[in-house]
């Protein structure tokens, strides 16, 4: 799934929605701003905490910027893969220059990954060689892979046409401001359940409860593909919007384990 949020120069990201998305996407953050006709990133954020204090002098209105924080689906978790990506050197976890870097958001099938490397820094390395970093080259990689890309230059950050407007803000996907509000209820003369559908990602007791009630498996599984399917993003082909049943959500989850 992951997330990125990109903030023009005017608008500001609330905390408590930064702060949401990272529970949504907890497997690391980073963030790049562009200041001076240079690009400042630092990524391998791996707490919540670590990644707002560091994040939280650029937060304001004078600032271009933009954030990611990961679910891991190809790749290993750790400071390394966090994004963004440059090309040339892709671990580093602080840079300052004039050499863009790129974001994604998404899954890219059939693709070798480099050793020590995810599927975003694969195929930056492999691939964008004759692609601009511009609007027309992100765009480019965004069709060419089914995926959101975006990326930071000097002169400014430019991300694919298919993220979403809200609120003067800029999403790659829009899970984690409503994950939490789509809640499943059964009540009857012998049960009563209530939970969000955060619950059934995040509560592996809660799965197991289901697991083993199978008219109440029936009702969450008819829940959860309603919801994805109509209103949460299903442009990832591993998001838990693609989970049609209790079973392709947990095959999904483990893979971002």
């Amino acid at each position: 799934m992951c997330i990125i949020i990109y903030s023009k120069i005017g608008t500001e990201i609330n905390e408590n929605e930064l702060k949401e998305a990272w529970e949504t996407n907890p497997d690391g953050g980073g963030y790049a701003i562009i200041e001076n006709g240079k690009i400042h990133y630092k990524k391998g954020f791996m707490k919540f905490k670590e990644f707002l204090n560091d994040f939280r002098k650029y937060n304001n209105k004078n600032y271009e910027k933009i954030v990611h924080f990961r679910i891991t689906s190809k790749g290993a978790t750790n400071r390394r893969q966090t994004h963004p990506f440059k090309k040339n050197n892709p671990n580093i976890t602080e840079y300052t220059g004039k050499k863009p870097v790129y974001f994604m958001n998404g899954t890219i099938s059939n693709l070798t990954l480099e050793k020590g490397l995810n599927d975003t820094a694969t195929y930056i390395r492999k691939y964008r060689n004759g692609i601009k970093a511009n609007q027309q080259g992100i765009n480019i990689l965004s069709q060419a892979t089914n995926c959101r890309w975006s990326v930071a230059t000097p002169k400014g950050i430019f991300i694919s046409d298919d993220f979403i407007e809200e609120d003067g803000l800029w999403y790659s996907n829009l899970n984690h401001k409503y994950i939490n509000y789509y809640g499943f209820i059964k009540e009857d003369l012998k049960n009563y359940y209530e939970y969000s559908l955060k619950e059934i990602i995040t509560d592996k007791k809660l799965r197991q409860q289901i697991y083993k009630d199978k008219a109440l498996l029936n009702d969450t599984e008819e829940f959860i593909y309603n919801v994805c399917n109509n209103y949460l993003c299903y442009n990832c082909p591993d998001c838990i919007s693609y989970a049609k049943n209790i079973e392709e959500l947990e095959e999904i989850i483990n893979n971002y384990k």
